[in-house]
């Protein structure tokens, strides 16, 4: 019974936190497919192969692979990740609804 209990308190406190979610994240594995810039903000095009999501709030991989993640280049001439190359690190996608580089 004790153990139950502790069960079911565990599972409404993961459901509260999940409603509020700031930021959703995953760990992604994948390849450029496309890249853009416009003015000093890069734009990429990930195809994923592994992704690793958060626990409590996730982001997905089919979030991913149909928006576009962001990088601010800055003063940088070229993007830093190119057409056809590996990508690996954590995404993540805030309430504004934008997928940056973490």
């Amino acid at each position: 019974m004790k153990n139950l209990l502790v069960f079911l308190c565990a599972v409404l406190s993961l459901n509260l936190y999940a409603g509020d979610c700031k930021n959703y994240e995953a760990q992604v594995i994948g390849e450029i497919v496309k890249v853009s810039k416009v003015q000093d903000v890069c734009f990429y095009k990930i195809k994923v192969s592994t992704i690793n999501e958060h626990v409590l709030c996730p982001l997905t991989k089919e979030e991913i692979e149909t928006e576009s993640v962001q990088f601010e280049a800055g003063y940088h001439a070229h993007c830093p990740h190119r057409f056809g190359g590996e990508f690996s690190g954590i995404l993540v996608k805030g309430r504004d609804g934008v997928i940056n580089f973490d």
